[in-house]
C-alpha cells in the first residue's frame, strides 16, 4: 500500500470512516484483517482481508494497479528492535507477504509514516 493510500485509510479508521471489522470478509475467520485495495486509485474502497487470505488473493491476481515496486525490496541493512512476541509475528507475516525481509518491512512502515506525517521542525527532536 503506498504511503498517501495508508495515510488516507489511518484517517477514515480515525475518522470512523471506515470501521475495521473483528473478521476477515473472504474465510470469515476473527482476528487481525489487513485493508486490501483492488485499485489504488480508490483508496477508500478496502476489502479487509486476513493474512492467509490476503496472501491467497496476490498469489491468484496479483497487486493492484498503481502499486508502487520497490527497485530492490531487501536493500535495507539488518535492524534489531526490541518488541512484544505479537508484533514480532505481525512483522515475521507481513515480511512473507512481501517477500523482504523484516528490516525493509520496518523501515518502508517508518518512510511511510514520516511522509504522512512530516516533521515541521525540520527534524529536531
Amino acid at each position: 500500500m503506498s504511503a498517501s493510500v495508508a495515510a488516507q485509510v489511518a484517517r477514515a479508521l480515525r475518522d470512523g470512516v471506515l470501521v475495521r471489522p473483528a473478521a476477515c470478509s473472504a474465510c470469515g475467520n476473527p482476528g487481525r484483517v489487513d485493508g486490501h485495495h483492488d485499485d489504488y486509485a480508490k483508496p477508500l474502497d478496502v476489502r479487509w482481508l486476513c493474512a492467509s487470505c490476503h496472501r491467497a488473493w496476490h498469489s491468484e491476481h496479483g497487486h493492484a494497479p498503481g502499486r508502487k515496486a520497490p527497485e530492490n525490496p531487501n536493500a535495507y541493512p539488518p535492524i534489531y528492535v526490541r518488541a512484544p512476541a505479537d508484533m514480532r509475528d505481525r512483522l515475521d507475516d507481513q515480511a512473507a507477504y512481501e517477500r523482504r525481509t523484516i528490516s525493509a518491512v520496518v523501515v518502508i512502515a517508518l518512510e511511510e509514516y514520516f511522509e504522512a506525517h512530516p516533521l515541521s521542525d525540520g527534524g529536531a527532536a
